[in-house]
């Protein structure tokens, strides 16, 4: 609500009215947690920020659960806090106006917290190849993607439509929890234990740089259409690839000119029967 030319946090209760649209102006001050959490009627919304630090005064879930959500424009916001866009299932992508309305993933964005695209169905595949030279972002948190379908659809012969995830080149946390507490929500102990990428559909193959140095558990769990792997980094993880059945034993992959001096990246089930 507005106090003066202040703005503060709303309560963390969801809205018994909700609006259409939301536009977040650049004097704002403070968004709590679960601000505008459960708006089943938000399609839209605007963040203008002042500048990059405004992004530390939005709460975690500030719009979790808003199923309509289809468009958002963020200018400024270089954060994306941990839960923000949670189970928003009708999300495509975020643009930003101060870079021609790009989508934020390759140009703005340096930290994507955890959960904060978990379980958004509709979101675009937000590591194209162009995005990944052009990505400031340098850590992606537990469950930040977990669920999301990739736009999943099918080809001209009616066959799913695969697609390559390229992790940002300067990328170096991958899926690390933060270890904090959660209390009593069930979003953030779900977040908190899913991998990045977990159980994300129609990826084929990924592509992993050499400035990651930390992978977190279940990284890329249940990818079931991960066939190829190319990578610089010696980092992993437990259970980092559980679940991927497209994976076989003692998979591999040779160096390619696609990522020059890559390495052959190994990966074989243990007694578990995981892959490591």
């Amino acid at each position: 609500y507005e106090k003066g030319s202040k703005y503060y946090a709303l309560s963390t209760a969801s809205l018994v009215i909700t609006p259409a649209l939301v536009v977040l102006p650049n004097t704002l001050t403070s968004l709590g947690n679960y601000a505008f959490g459960y708006c089943d009627n938000l399609k839209e919304l605007r963040i203008y920020a002042a500048d990059d630090e405004t992004t530390s005064i939005i709460g975690k879930y500030a719009f979790t659960d808003n199923t309509a959500l289809d468009t958002v424009q963020m200018d400024f916001i270089t954060i994306i806090p941990e839960g923000m866009f949670y189970n928003c299932d009708k999300l495509v992508r975020i643009n930003n106006t101060e870079i021609g309305n790009k989508d934020v993933f390759g140009y703005v964005i340096k930290s994507i917290g955890i959960g904060a695209f978990y379980d958004s169905d509709a979101l675009l595949n937000p590591f194209t190849e162009s995005v990944s030279l052009t990505s400031r972002i340098t850590y992606i948190g537990a469950g930040a993607f977990c669920g999301i379908d990739l736009m999943g659809g099918v080809d001209g012969t009616n066959n799913a439509i695969k697609y390559t995830i390229y992790l940002p080149q300067g990328l170096v946390s991958l899926g690390v929890s933060d270890g904090g507490s959660y209390g009593t929500s069930t979003h953030e102990y779900v977040a908190r234990n899913a991998g990045a990428f977990e159980n994300v559909n129609n990826v084929e193959k990924l592509y992993i740089y050499a400035d990651v140095t930390a992978i977190g558990a279940r990284a890329f769990a249940y990818c079931t259409e991960l066939t190829e792997i190319y990578s610089l980094s010696e980092a992993a993880s437990s259970y980092m690839f559980y679940g991927c059945t497209g994976l076989v034993n003692n998979t591999f992959v040779e160096t390619t000119d696609e990522i020059p001096n890559s390495s052959k990246v190994y990966y074989t089930k243990d007694a578990s029967n995981r892959y490591i």
